[in-house]
């Protein structure tokens, strides 16, 4: 298995002997992680496989093996978690407005994962979604120390699907329906993050792709979802596998009653 410089270091090597290629489009904010594997990618619809990587690509492929870990000196940890919580407005009631806590009803259903590589696998996914948690790297003299900020707020995890083979969608036989409680400012800067997983029985479960999303572009959104989800393998971006599910997002509103100059009459017969 080639080490992350190595296998960066073969990436510029290919970038500059062969021309460009039209590259894929990409989703947004994604980030997929996981080892390097020899796994080819299965040739698939459109063109889809796998792409030659520019200096940005590169860049980002860095993050991606770090699962998008961001890194900071032990002074500007401190700094990032004494930071106040973020504020909009200038009145009371515009700021109450955006902070306010507010009650969300989610169900997801119909989830399906289609698998674009030869190699059959078990599947199953994690979900966190919301929530202010996020691990980073921090140096602190000639240490590198892996801390976490924030909270969780709701975490799902499907069942193993066996076999998951490249021959059409798979259903994961999944439905959760729950309460989500957050602003209109949360759902600005808290995302939903799905794992897909290769489980496997003898060792430790393989990471096989990650994703991210602000929860206010699902909550805005179409009801059903579809995003493909991508990996590296021979410091190569190949997309390795398509995930949509129905997913409900909507707030639940609560009234307040104010009863005034109001009085009881013969409260006893």
């Amino acid at each position: 298995m080639m080490k992350l410089k190595e296998m960066v270091e073969a990436a510029e090597a290919k970038v500059e002997s062969k021309p460009p290629q039209a590259a894929e489009e990409k989703a947004p904010d994604q980030a997929a992680g996981g080892a390097e594997e020899d796994v080819a990618a299965a040739p698939a619809e459109g063109g889809e496989g796998a792409e030659p990587l520019d200096q940005a690509e590169i860049e980002k492929m860095l993050f991606d093996e770090s699962l998008g870990a961001q890194e900071y000196t032990y002074e500007e940890f401190l700094d990032l978690i004494d930071q106040p919580p973020e504020e909009r407005g200038e009145a009371e009631d515009e700021r109450k407005h955006w902070s306010y806590p507010r009650r969300w009803k989610v169900v997801l259903w119909n989830l399906q994962i289609q698998n674009y590589m030869d190699d059959n696998f078990s599947a199953f996914m994690e979900f966190e979604f919301g929530g202010t948690r996020e691990e980073c790297k921090v140096h602190k003299g000639t240490s590198v120390l892996i801390y976490a900020t924030g909270q969780d707020k709701n975490y799902l995890r499907t069942p193993v699907i066996p076999d998951v083979s490249n021959a059409g969608p798979v259903d994961m036989h999944f439905r959760k329906a729950f309460e989500y409680r957050g602003s209109y400012l949360d759902l600005e800067r808290e995302k939903l993050k799905i794992k897909v997983w290769e489980y496997r029985n003898w060792t430790l479960n393989h990471l096989e792709a990650v994703y991210e999303e602000a929860l206010l572009n699902l909550a805005t959104g179409e009801t059903h979802v579809e995003r493909d989800l991508y990996k590296f393998i021979k410091g190569r971006r190949s997309r390795r596998c398509r995930i949509s599910f129905h997913l409900y997002f909507q707030e639940l509103y609560d009234f307040e009653l104010s009863f005034v100059k109001w009085r009881l009459v013969q409260i006893m017969p």
